[in-house]
């Protein structure tokens, strides 16, 4: 009987041991696997206390050489690499927050994208896992593509500002070149005197709008009468043609807004 006892003594003792085996192999591996997480990862309890990270965790600058297991989520080095009120949030509500973004201020600029999952077992909340990732270089590189934009933008300005101001000022000159042979022309002065107001009429409103860019207006709607705007310009064209052999003209009924 003491034979028999001990061999099954020896037999369970094997499979404890193969069992035990097995379980230390599995925990090997999923250590593994999370360490071989890209992302950083941090597991929580319900009291907020940090119980497992990955390694990669101890990467961060500011959790570098530092006690990280059993400490708070809320405690000073923590608490900058996520949003309290997102953790509250989780606990809470037993649903995700996904794709929060944390800027955390230190020696040299670092941003953080974080992810909350809660971990529920059985319908009780037993934790939530915290994924970070660094996405300090795709801000400096979002903040450089802006500038760039930012400076293409100021240049098609530029352009569009220097093609308007040329407009009036083109109106301008011609009529100031054709003034010597024409200002015996009563319909000449005429257009003078009705035309080149306008255009610094124009030149005036152009810089009013640059001024006020800083707060712009919200834009209005208002009607004008095409022919009028039409002939203004087929007069200016028609100065311009006089000692060619081009004839402009420009037929529009009276009452088009």
């Amino acid at each position: 009987i003491i034979l028999i006892i001990m061999r099954i003594n020896n037999g369970l003792k094997k499979e404890v041991e193969q069992r035990t085996k097995k379980i230390v192999e599995e925990v090997e591996l999923k250590e593994v696997i999370i360490d071989g997480i890209f992302n950083y990862l941090i597991i929580i309890d319900n009291d907020l206390n940090v119980t497992s990270i990955n390694t990669r965790v101890k990467d961060i600058d500011i959790l570098r050489n530092k006690e990280i297991i059993n400490k708070n989520i809320e405690s000073e080095e923590l608490s900058q690499l996520v949003n309290i009120e997102d953790i509250y949030q989780v606990f809470e509500t037993k649903q995700k927050v996904l794709n929060r973004e944390k800027k955390i201020e230190k020696s040299a600029e670092m941003y953080i994208e974080y992810n909350i999952i809660p971990i529920v077992i059985g319908n009780k909340m037993k934790g939530a896992a915290i994924t970070l990732r660094d996405c300090t270089k795709e801000k400096i590189l979002e903040k450089e593509i802006y500038h760039n934009d930012k400076m293409e933008s100021l240049g098609r300005l530029t352009a569009g500002i220097a093609h308007e101001i040329r407009n009036p000022l083109a109106s301008i000159d011609m009529y100031l070149k054709l003034l010597p042979e024409k200002i015996h022309n009563e319909q000449f002065r005429n257009q003078i005197v009705e035309d080149i107001p306008k255009e610094i009429n124009r030149l005036n409103n152009l810089i009013k709008n640059l001024l006020d860019y800083s707060s712009p207006n919200p834009s209005k709607t208002s009607m004008f009468k095409l022919k009028t705007e039409v002939d203004f310009i087929v007069r200016l064209l028609q100065n311009k043609s006089d000692r060619s052999s081009f004839l402009i003209e420009a037929y529009l009924e009276e009452n088009i807004w």
